[in-house]
């Protein structure tokens, strides 16, 4: 029998929303990663392989959408792991372009955790 895992990067610097995440997550089959940082998540993402990637959009109160970044870091390393962008200040545009830039789903916080884990099952994550 293999004992394959499926490992899940969650990155946010909402640190109460990670341990949810985690919960809400936690199954034998997973191995869930958190970072609380985008210069963690990305440190992550180069020295692990991740089946997803479920990231926050703006890490920083700042205007500039840092998880961005991270999109672009695991679309370029690792093109078949799937990113989920999640933010609390999305708007249409910011939407439009994580689809653009390669995001497998947008979610605008707060969401409904059944949301996600439908999204998940679709994934084969259940």
């Amino acid at each position: 029998m293999t004992n394959f895992r499926k490992n899940i990067l969650i990155a946010d610097n909402n640190t109460l929303l990670l341990d949810v995440l985690c919960l809400a997550l936690a199954n034998v089959e997973f191995q869930v990663i958190t970072a609380d940082s985008l210069a963690e998540a990305e440190r992550a993402v180069a020295n692990l392989s991740f089946d997803l990637v479920v990231t926050e959009l703006h890490f920083n109160r700042g205007c500039k959408a840092e998880g961005f970044d991270l999109l672009a870091a695991v679309t370029r390393n690792s093109p078949d792991t799937r990113v989920i962008v999640m933010t609390a200040r999305g708007t249409p545009e910011l939407e439009r372009e994580a689809y653009e830039r390669g995001a497998y789903l947008f979610l605008n916080k707060p969401f409904n955790l059944r949301l996600l884990e439908v999204q998940l099952e679709k994934l084969g994550f259940s």
